[in-house]
């Protein structure tokens, strides 16, 4: 590994089926270890958008009434995050076929 390339593993440590709330199918938590250091996300949202594509949202807080993203991440590990958490959905829950890839 060069000086300038940090390791960072990306590991789903749970998935809860969410009933009755519309687009959300589940929220998961993510296990992010950047260089040894490791962040525990929870509330990764699974929703499910047209089509019945799965897309996936940054945890999120309310303010005023509105929906804002409680964390910015780099694209490169928001892609990470969303292909681990989507696959991980899809072995324990989901028929295959049913949905697609969002991105």
């Amino acid at each position: 590994m060069s000086d300038d390339t940090i390791r960072v593993d990306v590991r789903v440590i749970g998935v809860e089926r969410v009933a009755g709330a519309g687009r959300l199918l589940a929220l998961a938590d993510v296990e992010i270890a950047v260089d040894g250091l490791v962040i525990l996300l929870h509330g990764v949202r699974i929703e499910r958008a047209a089509a019945g594509v799965l897309q996936i949202g940054a945890p999120a807080f309310r303010h005023r009434g509105e929906s804002f993203p409680a964390i910015d991440l780099p694209p490169e590990l928001s892609s990470a995050i969303a292909d681990t958490v989507i696959d991980q959905f899809r072995r324990l829950s989901v028929p295959l076929g049913l949905i697609g890839r969002g991105g």
